[in-house]
């Protein structure tokens, strides 16, 4: 792991916020087991030293206080989430997502504390993703008005800030359709609309699949958004906790509505072809903290999650 860099910090009572050394004195056991140079309360860093653009990284901390740190990584917060506590200390998990577009090379991941500060670069790795050249009959052009496509994506972004509570999920997420359909348009292939000019990207994956095939939930969460939208036409919005959410677009029917709890597996509604869409189709996308991050590797692996 590349070496991690520190700014000056206060000793331990400082850091705490703590005045009365006998209140830091309790948390003694704990700094024994600290990694060597972490300042203050902060006992222990599991960070990644790479990540590839689209994916998401993990970053554990042991704290000797329960409360979080502070941190940012590529300019974004990150949303530290409580995951139990145990003889060596407080746990603390934030999810690290990168964009299919962000920039490949070393970002800086911080850690905050009072004045303390931690540092370690993170390496992201440029994906392999293709180019895409879409051409829309003239019945769907309208929907690339730039002023519909701004009102439309704002409203989502704000949706998708919000940090509704700890993960609901404690698992690998599972495909959201049944098997056996191909997978149409993978995440992360950069887009060019009615021969206009390379600058988006597919922001989730797409599987072809007959109007009216069931569409299930990948894993347990509420349901905040299913409504009929201009750009993505039948839309369920499903909030998984921990910042992160699944999306699906070009319904035919949505069978839930917002409030609603579901678990993995069960139906939101059907595959269709409505909003910017050019033929009949599941597009499933997943947002943490905003960011528009590959779907697959959720199915591949648990990330984060409730223990």
């Amino acid at each position: 792991m590349a070496a991690a860099s520190f700014a000056a910090f206060d000793p331990l009572t400082a850091a705490l916020g703590l005045r009365d050394t006998r209140i830091a004195a309790r948390f003694g056991s704990m700094l024994a087991l600290r990694q060597a140079g972490l300042p203050g309360p902060l006992l222990r860093v599991d960070a990644p030293e790479r990540i590839v653009q689209g994916r998401t990284g993990v970053v554990r901390v042991i704290m000797a206080a329960p409360f979080p740190p502070a941190g940012r990584f590529q300019g974004r917060a990150l949303a530290f989430i409580g995951a139990g506590s145990d003889a060596r200390g407080y746990h603390y998990v934030a999810l690290m997502p990168t964009g299919a577009l962000d920039k490949p090379g070393e970002k800086p991941l911080r850690l905050r504390l009072g004045n303390a500060v931690w540092e370690q670069p993170v390496a992201i790795l440029a994906g392999d993703y293709a180019t895409q050249h879409i051409v829309l009959p003239p019945s769907k052009a309208e929907i690339l008005a730039p002023d519909k496509l701004k009102a439309e994506r704002e409203r989502l972004a704000a949706l998708w800030s919000r940090v509704s509570g700890p993960p609901r999920w404690d698992a690998p997420f599972r495909f959201p359709i049944a098997e056996g359909f191909p997978r149409t348009s993978p995440y992360g292939t950069r887009r060019s609309y009615n021969g206009g000019p390379v600058s988006s990207f597919h922001a989730g994956s797409d599987w072809g699949a007959p109007e009216g095939t069931p569409i299930l939930a990948p894993a347990p969460g509420v349901v905040v958004l299913a409504e009929t939208l201009f750009v993505r036409g039948g839309a369920v919005i499903v909030d998984h906790g921990a910042g992160v959410y699944s999306n699906f677009w070009h319904l035919s029917r949505i069978d839930v509505q917002p409030g609603d709890v579901v678990a993995a597996g069960d139906p939101l509604g059907l595959v269709g072809n409505t909003g910017l869409s050019t033929g009949a189709h599941l597009h499933w996308e997943v947002r943490v903290n905003g960011v528009a991050v590959d779907p697959m590797q959720w199915t591949e692996m648990r990330l984060g999650g409730r223990d």
